[in-house]
C-alpha cells in the first residue's frame, strides 16, 4: 500500500509541474478542468502569466509584481494584476465575477453560473454585466 500512495503522491507532483509549466499556453477551459493542481495564490513575486488558484477560482498574473506583505494585491482583489478564467465549457462553469473592464469582460461562448445557480452562455463579446442588466448578452442554460 505504501507504494501505490508513494506512485500517486509523485504523479500528482508531476501533474502539478507540469499544469505550472503549460497553463499559460492552455485554453481556459482546460485550465479550469485541471484547478485542483494549481497552487494557492500566496503573498510574494508573480511573473506575467503564471496561473495561480483562490477562492475556487484560477486566475491568471497580468503583469508582474511583488505582493509581499500586501494581501490587497491578491486574485479578485486587485484586477490589474489578476485575471479570472472563463470556461468555454458548460460542465466547467464557474460562478460568475464581475467584470471591471476588457480584461475580464465575459465572451462569446463563455458560460458562467448566476448567483442564483443558473448556469448562462455569453451571446456578445466584451460582455460586463450580468443577464440581471444585459439580458441580451445572455442565454439561460437548462
Amino acid at each position: 500500500m505504501e507504494k501505490i500512495e508513494a506512485a500517486l503522491s509523485a504523479a500528482v507532483r508531476l501533474a502539478r509541474l507540469n499544469l505550472q509549466k503549460h497553463a499559460p499556453e492552455m485554453t481556459s477551459t482546460q485550465v479550469i478542468s485541471c484547478a485542483a493542481l494549481l497552487p494557492a495564490w500566496a503573498q510574494g513575486p508573480y511573473t506575467a502569466g503564471q496561473v495561480v488558484s483562490h477562492n475556487g477560482q484560477p486566475w491568471r498574473c497580468l503583469q508582474a509584481h511583488d505582493s509581499s506583505g500586501d494581501a490587497a494585491w491578491a486574485p479578485g482583489i486587485a484586477p490589474s494584476l489578476w485575471g479570472p478564467y472563463h470556461s468555454r465549457s458548460y460542465r466547467w462553469a464557474l460562478p460568475w465575477i464581475a467584470p471591471t473592464g476588457a480584461q475580464d469582460a465575459y465572451q462569446t461562448g463563455e458560460y458562467m453560473v448566476w448567483t442564483d445557480g443558473q448556469v448562462w452562455l455569453c451571446c456578445q463579446d466584451a460582455t460586463v454585466h450580468g443577464p440581471d442588466l444585459l439580458p441580451q448578452a445572455w442565454a439561460a442554460q437548462p
